[in-house]
């Protein structure tokens, strides 16, 4: 996002978090009939936390603390937006 370059930390980071909650937030979770929330953006920061990895499932809902059939559902539905590329 070259937008974000001359920004400072503290803009960078409200823009990320308006487009987590404009986005992410509202098109995965509405448009998809997710109801944990928070499960959700935990297991949005895993991952990012795990971009580049062999893709754990159980690590992913481990982190988000939710089962592995809802981790697989919701990275599909992150693939299905462009917000995740499996390799």
């Amino acid at each position: 996002m070259p937008a974000t370059m001359g920004m400072s930390g503290e803009q960078r980071m409200e823009y990320y978090e308006s487009y987590i909650e404009t986005y992410l937030m509202r098109d995965a979770v509405d448009d998809n009939g997710i109801t944990d929330t928070e499960g959700f953006r935990r297991v949005l920061r895993a991952c990012a936390a795990f971009a580049g990895n062999l893709i754990n499932y159980s690590d992913l809902a481990q982190a988000g603390n939710v089962s592995v059939p809802i981790a697989k559902e919701w990275i599909k539905i992150l693939q299905s937006m462009g917000i995740v590329f499996l390799l």
